[in-house]
């Protein structure tokens, strides 16, 4: 009797699931809850505006893609911050507050009498 080996494939469902899921399958959807102090400052992603403060923006939770938004005012910093540092994959919903500060001048022209004020 000849025994012939029979080639080993692998389980094609099995590597099908684990690419979509690596790609960023359904389901991967997050939601982030943008809010400032003072509110209405404008939030825009990679160039194009989304709105004005409060905003919920949906992130895609992808592997090795980090999401940033950017927030102005007039008369205040502009902020740019990750989105998905805080989304985890059991985690669907987030809030994340920013607080804007002032826009003062250059670094360092601070006075005591200022940081009292901001306070």
């Amino acid at each position: 009797m000849l025994c012939v080996p029979r080639p080993v494939l692998p389980p094609i469902p099995l590597l099908l699931s684990a690419v979509a899921l690596a790609a960023g399958g359904p389901g991967c959807v997050r939601h982030v809850l943008l809010t400032s102090d003072p509110i209405g400052a404008r939030v825009e992603r990679r160039g194009e505006e989304l709105g004005s403060t409060p905003l919920e923006v949906d992130v895609w939770k992808l592997p090795f893609s980090p999401q940033r938004v950017t927030l102005s005012l007039p008369g205040y910093r502009t902020v740019e911050m990750p989105l998905n540092h805080r989304l985890g994959w059991f985690r669907m919903r987030t809030t994340q507050e920013m607080v804007l500060i002032p826009d003062h001048g250059p670094a360092g022209t601070w006075t005591p009498d200022d940081a009292r004020k901001a306070r």
